[in-house]
Parts: C-alpha cells; sequence; structure tokens
C-alpha cells in the first residue's frame, strides 16, 4: 500500500511517498521513502518543477461505497436506474454526509474523491426531475429491494410529517403536523423489516389523511411487491376503537402498545391485581427482571390479546422523575409570587398534564397550593407498567417486547435522520421535484439504518456518533500528483479502528 507522508521541519512542510513492503530475509514489514517536493498550504502544490498536487476527500464517502456494496443497494439500483445509478449514489452520499441543501452539491462534489467528469448544478436538477418523473423505476425498485430484503414475518410501520415551502404540489396540504410547525406537509409512512433492520418501502400521502388510511394503502402495495403476510407493529398514534375495527376488516395484523390513558388501561390492571407483588409471574429477560400476564380484552368487536409488563426499576425511576417534576412545579408557583388564582391556573395550564394534579385557592392574596392525593396515587400506580395489544393470537411473551423495542429503536433511527440530517423540511416545490427528493431520503434512510446497526452491534455509540465518523474519514484524502499518480494520505489509527469495529476492509493504493 502506497501514501503521502507529512513532515514538519520549522516553518516547511515536505511530502513524501510511502509504500509497505514485506522483507523476506528478516521477515517483518518495512517502508520505501520517496521524497516528492515542499507542500504550500494556500495553494497545495509542490514546490517542483512541473508536479502538481491536489487532495480529495475520501473516507467517508469510501464507508458509505462500501455499505451499499455490502447490502446490495448499488447491484438494484443499477439494474433499475442503468446510466443514472451513478449519479442518484452521489447525491445520496451528499445527503447523508453533509445534509446540506442541493445547490451547494457541486462544490462538495469538486473537493470530494468522485469521478473526474464535472458535475454542474443544472445537470443534477435535470436527474432530480427526471427521478421524480420515473415512477415505474422506483415501483421496479421497491419490487427488487423488498424481494431481497423481506425476511422474517413482523414489519414496524412509522408515519411522521414532512414540512414543506412548496405551493404547486397536490400532496402538500394542511394537517395535524408531529413537529408542531406553521407550515402545510405530506406524510410519509415507512416501513422496516423487523428481523434486519432495514427500510423496505414508503408511501407519501396527502398531509391531511388519516393515519390508519395510510396503513391500508400500504399494505395493498406491499401485496403488490410481492411481501407476504405479516404483522405490523404500530405506535400509540394508530390506538383508537375505530383503527382496530378497520384493520381487523382489513385482515391486517398489529402490535400496538395501549395507552395508559384510556378507560381499558384500568380495566386491565384491576383485573391483572397483584402482577407487581407475584413472584410467580417474574422472568428473565436479557438482563432485566420483569413480570408478565396475558389477559383477553375486547375492543368493539375485535378480541385481542393483552400483553401486560412490569418492570420494577423502570417503575421507580420514573416515579422519581414524576414527583421531581411535581416538587419543581410547585416550588416554582410559590417562589413566582403570583396574586390571582387565574394566574397560577394560567401557569399550569401550559403543561396539562400536571394541572389536575393540584388544587388552587387564594385566601386574603394569599396562595394556597394543595396536591391531590388521590390523582398522584393513581398515577403512580401506572408506572413501570406497559401493556401490548396483539391481534395474533399465541404469541410469546419475549417476542412481544423484542417486537416493540424494536420498533423503539428504529424510530430513533428515523427522528435522528429528521433532525441530524435536515431531513425535517422539503425545500422543493413541484411534485416530480419532491418525489425524487424523498426518494434520495429514502435511499440515505437505508444506508444510514445499515451503519447504525454495524454501529450497534459493535458498541461504536460508546465512542462515536456518525456525524463524527463521518468527520474522522473525511479527513481520509486521495492525493494526486500531475492528475495521474494517485496515493492515499496516511491513515491514522483512529480511522484504522473505525474501518475494523465496522467491518469493512481498509482502503489501499487507487490505481
Amino acid at each position: 500500500m502506497a501514501y503521502i507522508i507529512e513532515k514538519k521541519q520549522g516553518k516547511q512542510i515536505y511530502l513524501y511517498q510511502v509504500e509497505s513492503y514485506w522483507d523476506k530475509e528478516k521477515k517483518q514489514a518495512r517502508q520505501k521513502r520517496k521524497y516528492i517536493g515542499k507542500k504550500v498550504e494556500e495553494q497545495e502544490q509542490i514546490q517542483q518543477a512541473n508536479i502538481k498536487y491536489e487532495a480529495k476527500d475520501y473516507g467517508q464517502i469510501y464507508l458509505i461505497k462500501q455499505i451499499a456494496k455490502e447490502i446490495g443497494l448499488d447491484k438494484i439500483l443499477k439494474e433499475v436506474f442503468r446510466d443514472k445509478c451513478e449519479e442518484i449514489l452521489e447525491i445520496t452520499y451528499y445527503e447523508i454526509t453533509e445534509a446540506n441543501p442541493l445547490y451547494l452539491y457541486e462544490s462538495w462534489r469538486e473537493a470530494t474523491s468522485l469521478s473526474d467528469e464535472k458535475k454542474e448544478r443544472k445537470q443534477i436538477e435535470n436527474v432530480i426531475e427526471e427521478l421524480g418523473n420515473k415512477k415505474e423505476q422506483r415501483y421496479e425498485f421497491f419490487q427488487k429491494w423488498i424481494g431481497r430484503n423481506n425476511k422474517g414475518q413482523a414489519l414496524v410501520f412509522d408515519i411522521t410529517s414532512l414540512s414543506s415551502y412548496g405551493k404547486e404540489n397536490a400532496l402538500i396540504e394542511w394537517g395535524y403536523n408531529r413537529d408542531g410547525e406553521e407550515l402545510p406537509q405530506c406524510n410519509l409512512g415507512v416501513v422496516y423489516n423487523e428481523e434486519s433492520l432495514v427500510p423496505l418501502y414508503y408511501k407519501v400521502y396527502p398531509g391531511s389523511i388519516a393515519d390508519v388510511s395510510t396503513l391500508k394503502n400500504t399494505v395493498s402495495d406491499l401485496v403488490m411487491f410481492g411481501a407476504k403476510e405479516s404483522l405490523f407493529i404500530l405506535d400509540r398514534g394508530f390506538y383508537s376503537a375505530t383503527n382496530i375495527e378497520k384493520m381487523n376488516q382489513e385482515k391486517i395484523e398489529f402490535l400496538i402498545p395501549m395507552p395508559k390513558t384510556v378507560a381499558s388501561f384500568d380495566k386491565l390492571m384491576k383485573q391483572s391485581y397483584g402482577l407487581q407483588t407475584s413472584i410467580d409471574k417474574l422472568f428473565s429477560y436479557k438482563s432485566e427482571v420483569l413480570a408478565y400476564e396475558k389477559q383477553k380484552l375486547q375492543i368493539g368487536k375485535v378480541e385481542l390479546e393483552a400483553h401486560i409488563y412490569f418492570n420494577r426499576k423502570r417503575k421507580n425511576e420514573e416515579e422519581l422523575r414524576f414527583l421531581r417534576k411535581l416538587l419543581d412545579i410547585e416550588e416554582t408557583i410559590i417562589n413566582k409570587g403570583f396574586t390571582k388564582e387565574q394566574e397560577v391556573l394560567d401557569y399550569l395550564a401550559l403543561d396539562s398534564q400536571l394541572s389536575k394534579y393540584f388544587t388552587v385557592n387564594f385566601s386574603d392574596t394569599k396562595l394556597k397550593l394543595t396536591r391531590n392525593n388521590k390523582e398522584i396515587e393513581e398515577h403512580l400506580g401506572n408506572k413501570g407498567i406497559i401493556i401490548l395489544l396483539a391481534s395474533k393470537p399465541n404469541l410469546a411473551r419475549e417476542s412481544v417486547l423484542s417486537l416493540y423495542r424494536q420498533k423503539d429503536y428504529l424510530e430513533k433511527i428515523f427522528d435522528i435522520l429528521k433532525n441530524e440530517f435536515d431531513g425535517k423540511r422539503l425545500r422543493c416545490h413541484s411534485q416530480a421535484s419532491m418525489e425524487a427528493r424523498l426518494f434520495i431520503k429514502f435511499l440515505s434512510l437505508i444506508l444510514y439504518s445499515a451503519l447504525t446497526k454495524k454501529m450497534k452491534i459493535s458498541n461504536m455509540f460508546k465512542l462515536y456518533s456518525i456525524k463524527e465518523i463521518f468527520y474522522e474519514l473525511k479527513k481520509l484524502r486521495i492525493i494526486s500528483i500531475n492528475s495521474s499518480q494517485f496515493y492515499l494520505s496516511e491513515i491514522s489509527k483512529k480511522q484504522k479502528e473505525i474501518f475494523s469495529k465496522l467491518d469493512i476492509q481498509i482502503p489501499s493504493l487507487l490505481t
């Protein structure tokens, strides 16, 4: 492997070409060094006759390319989009590593070790517009991608709102905005494979369409693409008697957490009296000790199985967190010096969930704040409890809990991609442009999920965030001399550790 190293002597920096080789006689690795010339930082040139020095970012692109190859994403994109495959992948690399607006793409590409062919902004805009109009090819991609990755029986369905400034787009409408933004939106429903943690499919809906309608249409599409019958893991936003009835009518199997605010939750808790104290109901799950019970529950005409879990450690943590918040609010109200009852009520109304735990009275302009002990005790009684409703009978307690926790893990990936990687708003106006950008974001989500899985397996999140990995690998550069000789800059110990932990081959000399 050959690479360039820099050696500083005084105020000058000297460049050497280093090539490793194996010394058969001494039976050890040795190095040959060849002096290239003197580096001038401002011009990034070598002060030697007829030699031009240029360095481009490489490490982070190499990592993402290897992951795309490893999961077969590049192969399927090549089969479907053929001559446009490279442009689509490059825009995806830009999306995931930089998370900047598209108008900066051209400058980024010039500083990055991609092909030498120059791509102007207009060319990229044309690729985006063309991709947005290729509905048949996008469907072909989903069919091939689902065929490759649909393993196991459970699918996680997540839906989010994407705000937009677009005005000439039929899919952008006013509706319930999950991010609380004062902007119209579209809804994006994403399906993950629970076993492989890979995003399989997404569908775009107008911003005003209800969640249960999105699920029904998504199921129809998945059947069309050849996905097998599956169990859908949903979030609390789907819970309602009407939605459960509709899913039952459509024969959609589901697992959904039950909100603690519904009357049926208290009913089940009364039926499971003793769950929190019974030794017989304890079981071990990974490093946790949990209590478990299963009950039948009728919602409308639908019979479900309720899987009830109690975690004593979580109960203690949640109780302390709640009581600390309660006491902090109480102390703040007393110190605020309110003189009217309505002022206190308005302050409590800022957190509607806390207002029911206090009674407010004024006597001779003196505030009397009383805790509603019954409400507080009832609230504390449900801490550490989770109830998961399953339409499919006879699921094992460990399997149900594992499926639910995978849903939570995938939601975090989605949230990070939206917030850390600037995916919350769509900066496009036409529907074709929006469709293309969403497809690129979906490809980014695939690569991001694959990288997250590798980092989770190797416990790398204790050391790095994904952004930190990109910044560290960006320091690994390709150096060209006279646009004909290419070398890697020296690979640092930290970079080698990253590649090793991710089980990615360390890059070597490019020719």
